[in-house]
């Protein structure tokens, strides 16, 4: 079992029998749900992960590891003196380069990029990053190379999208966790970066992106450790679709009479096989529905028209 499997497993563990854990009186509960956190406790001590803290994890074996971004690390705000400086906007970035752990350069690195607007911080940046070209911890090498090629205006990573306006997006802690990258869209227009799009929970990572053939259009995959999301956006004109996934899956409801309730924090418990453009304006998907309180599970294939809004789907034998 690797990490996403055992994500995924301990993550689909409801979150209502965890907080009746944390009552004095759970022992009064069913013996069967204290028996199911019991397991899952046990899996974590085996496995040394503790995969369900909010921060970082490290695995000796897998080098740089970290589950998910949290705002005192994108800020590098940890209970320690390495890093003192607050008198400039990316000095704690410039200073976190010179540290001895990993996490505050992989970081850093990555957060620089956000400096490509104001010269100065832009020319600094590219002089210190340069120095982790070859930096012997692959994901720090990896970003190095990903901020130079945003910082120097050359755009030919794999990870940055162009698109039909001439501006580029790319997302930052590119693939940092086995769900995906970090949970914005970032877009140089006209030689000016901007915040394009951040996700809001349970939208945690961004899995993937796929531009349509005229590059009109792009398609994003977003996850959480439960569920998996679909949106397009058209950056041409200011468009974004609805959530596909989750519409899919109230349409799958009506056709099949079968209960596709709500939760309240927007998992939806389904997940994407593929998806790809039919044609400039048709995005079509593959995916996994689920019924009758996340206990059923159906194969299903899906259309999407951004023109007309069109939303057809059909049910997979």
């Amino acid at each position: 079992m690797n990490e996403k499997d055992l994500l995924n497993a301990l993550g689909n563990i409801d979150d209502k029998i965890i907080e009746e854990c944390n009552n004095s009186n759970f022992k009064k509960h069913n013996s069967n749900k204290i028996k199911l956190i019991l397991i899952a406790a046990v899996i974590i001590i085996l496995t040394g992960n503790s995969v369900l803290a909010i921060g970082r994890l490290k695995n000796e074996n897998m080098g740089l590891y970290i589950h998910i971004l949290t705002p005192d690390y994108l800020e590098l705000e940890f209970d320690n003196d390495e890093i003192v400086s607050e008198n400039e906007k990316y000095d704690k970035f410039f200073n976190a380069l010179n540290s001895d752990n990993d996490y505050y350069k992989y970081i850093a690195i990555n957060r620089l990029i956000e400096g490509y607007n104001d010269k100065e911080v832009k020319e600094k940046a590219i002089k210190e990053i340069s120095k982790f070209m070859n930096y012997e911890e692959e994901k720090i090498a990896d970003s190095a190379k990903f901020a130079l090629d945003i910082l120097t205006d050359s755009f030919t990573n794999e990870n940055i999208y162009h698109l039909s306006d001439g501006s580029v997006i790319f997302t930052l802690f590119n693939n940092y966790s086995d769900f995906g990258s970090y949970s914005e869209i970032w877009q140089i227009k006209d030689g000016i970066l901007n915040s394009f799009w951040k996700y809001n929970d349970p939208s945690k990572y961004i899995s993937k992106i796929l531009v349509s053939e005229d590059k009109n259009l792009f398609a994003v995959e977003t996850s959480s450790n439960k569920s998996s999301f679909l949106n397009i956006f058209d950056p041409i004109n200011g468009y974004v679709s609805d959530e596909l996934i989750g519409s899919s899956r109230v349409l799958y409801g009506q056709k099949t009479n079968k209960d596709v309730r709500i939760r309240l924090d927007s998992e939806n418990y389904c997940s994407i096989e593929e998806f790809y453009w039919k044609d400039n304006n048709i995005l079509s998907y593959k995916a996994v529905m689920t019924t009758d309180n996340y206990e059923t599970h159906e194969n299903i294939y899906g259309e999407y028209n951004f023109k007309t809004k069109e939303l057809n789907i059909e049910i997979l034998k």
